[in-house]
């Protein structure tokens, strides 16, 4: 309670104080080290939220959404290597390719490697995992990576546009691991990439 907390304040560095002392005394607990990989994310600093996740898994206690929370950290500082790829598919081996949030990491994941055939496979059986007859935003960001390996900008932007921040409820909290952080930024690079091309 106390690190959403800080999480809500966007106070990383209150949240890793509180934690330092804690991770002296304890500094393999799993629950320590995903609160601290948690306020890294807060802070912006991917790189060394992805340390702290491994840290996580080489507690011995780590579970299915460590290992996804893992790969989908890769999207944001975007290195993507066999690790990550690892770690999903570790993710969906434990949940027995029925979680949605585990299919969708390991879609996107593809997605950003450009192995779309398999990306989209794959995303089609997170949506059947999450009884979606119909995109969500999450699939939308998937659908607008696969868009964007096929060079279809403009189709991209669409589906990126339609990553809503709060899509179930009022809440004003964007969490910083969210699709729509990830959509926005997408949107932001291929916009610039459009007008450098028509020298606008």
């Amino acid at each position: 309670m106390a690190g959403q907390a800080f999480a809500y304040k966007h106070d990383a560095a209150g949240w890793q104080t509180m934690l330092t002392p804690l991770l002296v005394k304890k500094p393999k607990d799993h629950d320590l080290l995903s609160e601290q990989e948690r306020a890294y994310t807060v802070s912006g600093d991917f790189a060394a939220a992805q340390a702290a996740a491994q840290k996580v898994l080489d507690s011995g206690k780590a579970d299915s959404s460590d290992y996804n929370s893992y790969a989908w950290l890769g999207l944001f500082h975007g290195q993507i290597g066999d690790d990550i790829v690892k770690a999903a598919q570790q993710s969906n081996m434990l949940t027995k390719n029925s979680s949605f949030a585990e299919l969708h990491t390991l879609a996107c994941i593809y997605a950003a490697q450009g192995r779309t055939t398999e990306a989209r496979q794959v995303l089609d059986q997170a949506m059947y995992a999450g009884n979606q007859t119909e995109p969500d935003s999450s699939v939308w960001y998937a659908l607008g990576m696969i868009y964007e390996q096929y060079g279809a900008n403009a189709a991209a932007l669409a589906a990126y546009g339609k990553v809503q921040a709060h899509e179930l409820d009022d809440h004003t909290y964007i969490d910083p691991v969210s699709t729509y952080v990830l959509a926005q930024a997408r949107i932001k690079s291929l916009s610039a990439a459009a007008a450098e091309r028509t020298g606008s």
